[in-house]
């Protein structure tokens, strides 16, 4: 049995238990104003190691729409980000990589960047229906400043 397969479908409470296993500590903050960035959503803090999780007040029920309605995830949002930095956290310590090889329509391995291994493992592992880019992008388009146009 894979890593990913002992935790599938286990959602909130099975994330926050694997986690602690590893040695993680998990600090979700309520915060009661907007965010400045969609970098500030979370964070990983590698030693001692450390995600925290920021749940912008003003934004819950927004987040959780874009959530249901972009990607057809039903769970808390803040397990999508949380899940992107135990990945940060496995990857860092060699406890688990994303290895599994695609290719773009013009042959260029997929998946270079720690962020988007980070986002296929979240997928996969919260079982997210669709891709998390449908995700990221309103969130940075909601944080990008007017342009005046």
């Amino acid at each position: 049995m894979g890593l990913m397969d002992e935790f599938a479908g286990n959602e909130a409470d099975g994330l926050l238990e694997w986690a602690q296993e590893l040695g993680v500590k998990v600090d979700i903050r309520q915060i009661d104003r907007y965010p400045t960035s969609a970098s500030v959503l979370s964070e990983y803090q590698q030693d001692p190691p450390v995600i925290t999780v920021y749940r912008y007040k003003p934004w819950e029920e927004w987040l959780q729409t874009i959530c249901e309605q972009n990607l057809r995830f039903f769970a808390p949002w803040y397990l999508i980000p949380l899940a992107m930095e135990l990945y940060r956290h496995l990857e860092i310590h060699d406890l688990y990589r994303v290895e599994f090889p695609w290719y773009d329509l013009v042959g260029r391995l997929q998946f270079k960047s720690l962020d988007r291994r980070a986002e296929v493992f979240t997928q996969r592992i919260l079982d997210i229906p669709l891709p998390l880019n449908k995700f990221w992008d309103v969130v940075h388009a909601a944080l990008r400043p007017a342009t005046g146009e």
